[in-house]
This record gives C-alpha cells, sequence and structure tokens, in this order.
C-alpha cells in the first residue's frame, strides 16, 4: 500500500515538473512582450501601468468579442445587389464600432495618464503591430533556415568565424 502510494505522488510531482517545465504558450510571449513594448514606449510610472493595464485589457476583450462578431467576407460574386449593399453597411458598422472602442478607451484613460500618452498609445499600438511582424518573421527565418545555417553562421552573432 505504501508502494501505490509512494508512487501516485512521485507521478503527481513528475507531472507537475513536466508541465511547469515547458515553456510559455505563443500567447503568452506575445502578451509578455506587448507588455513591455507599450510600458517602454509610453514611459509609464508604475503607479500609471497598475492603472493603465486592467483599462488596456477589457478594452482589447471588448474589441475581441467585437472582431467575432465581424461581417463575415462570403463569395461576393454569388450575392444579389441588396446582400452586398447590407455586406458594405456592415463592414462600416464595423469600423464604427472598432472607432467607438478606441473614443472610449482614450476617455478611460483620461484620470489615468497624460493626454500626451493617451495619444502616443494610438502611435504605440500601430508600431507594436510592425514589431510584433518583423519579429515572428524573423523567428519563422530562422525556424526554415537550413541545417548548419543557425546563429552561429550569422554575421551579427558573437561566435561567428570571422575570415
Amino acid at each position: 500500500m505504501k508502494l501505490i502510494k509512494h508512487f501516485g505522488i512521485f507521478f503527481l510531482l513528475l507531472a507537475t515538473t513536466v508541465t511547469f517545465a515547458q515553456p510559455p504558450n505563443k500567447k503568452a510571449r506575445i502578451k509578455a512582450f506587448k507588455v513591455g513594448f507599450f510600458t517602454e514606449q509610453l514611459a509609464l510610472t508604475p503607479a500609471e501601468a497598475e492603472k493603465f493595464w486592467p483599462i488596456y485589457n477589457q478594452y482589447e476583450n471588448d474589441l475581441k468579442a467585437l472582431r467575432k462578431n465581424r461581417p463575415k467576407k462570403e463569395q461576393i460574386e454569388f450575392m444579389s445587389d441588396a446582400e452586398l449593399q447590407n455586406l458594405l453597411n456592415g463592414f462600416f458598422s464595423h469600423q464604427e464600432q472598432e472607432i467607438n472602442l478606441q473614443r472610449k478607451l482614450a476617455k478611460d484613460l483620461e484620470g489615468v495618464l497624460p493626454l500626451r500618452k493617451i495619444v502616443k498609445l494610438q502611435l504605440t499600438q500601430r508600431h507594436f503591430k510592425r514589431e510584433l511582424i518583423k519579429k515572428l518573421k524573423n523567428h519563422k527565418r530562422r525556424k526554415m533556415s537550413p541545417a548548419g545555417k543557425g546563429r552561429k553562421n550569422r554575421p551579427d552573432h558573437p561566435r561567428h568565424p570571422r575570415d
């Protein structure tokens, strides 16, 4: 009986160790990159960051919910004029709702951040998207490189064999 009990505890500890040893998932890494990027670009103080992130996270959740209900791009070649008009109106309505969410975010942040940082947030969001795309492309490029052409063969790597 003791053997079964000890085996059960060992298995539980092993499963816990394996679970926590796994690298964080892609979404968690992107979120961590975003938090660091925004905090640096906006020069958020700890007090500002403490108030900013719950408001911004709520904005992102609202935006995500809105995007789930975005009009679907159907095969427009087979649609009637009335259906096309409804689809177009749906696109415009969706864009208006996104703009309204951005306005709400700016209004919610008015007491939390100075106006300069609220304006800079709009630019930082675009800049973050570009940086994330660049980072993902570089990661994919490194992952897809042929065998033997890893990091050490890059000229900017500290152990690159120089002539």
